[in-house]
């Protein structure tokens, strides 16, 4: 766990079906997330690699077959034939990503409940804008809707597949899903 390789921008590229403006700002949103998420391959407080004898033996090998050893997130964009030390997101030794930074900030707002165990069916939406959002839990409004403000705002987090699955049954995606 806690394996963090930085994106190339051709996950953003059209050819792969994203829209035109991701393609062209996804950078601006990478590096606001390193600057918040920074990756290491030196997640020890002490600075050191610590188990690294397959990178050494691995490594080897693919130096010998023309392979170039760099620093994997400093070069997002460079994939082929490349090797580097693994890139973990560790900020003091410890593990970190988005529930110790964002979610550690988010959580100290007085704007904001928090609710364990509540599914998110989908949210609802007038044309672009979200009304609001559609859970399992009753206690939370009625048909467990909850409703924004014309303020409000939806951050969905539900990982690579919770996430397209929200949009989707949203109505929000590709056309043909």
């Amino acid at each position: 766990g806690a394996l963090y390789w930085y994106p190339p921008g051709s996950d953003f590229d059209t050819t792969n079906g994203y829209p035109q403006a991701w393609a062209n700002n996804y950078a601006t949103y990478v590096n606001k997330m390193t600057a918040r998420i920074p990756g290491t391959d030196h997640p020890s407080t002490d600075g050191k690699r610590y188990s690294m004898e397959v990178y050494d033996i691995i490594g080897q090998l693919l130096k010998n077959q023309g392979y170039t050893a760099l620093d994997i997130n400093s070069n997002p964009n460079w994939k082929d034939h490349v090797y580097g030390y693994p890139a973990y997101s560790f900020i003091d030794g410890k593990r970190a990503g988005p529930i110790t930074t964002y979610f550690a900030t988010a959580i100290k707002r007085k704007n904001l409940t928090y609710k364990q165990y509540v599914y998110v069916e989908q949210v609802t939406r007038n044309g672009a804008q979200i009304t609001g959002v559609k859970t399992n839990d009753t206690s939370l409004g009625p048909n467990g809707m909850i409703p924004l403000t014309s303020k409000g705002r939806v951050v969905l987090s539900g990982g690579s597949f919770g996430t397209p699955r929200i949009l989707f049954r949203s109505g929000i995606g590709p056309t043909d899903m």
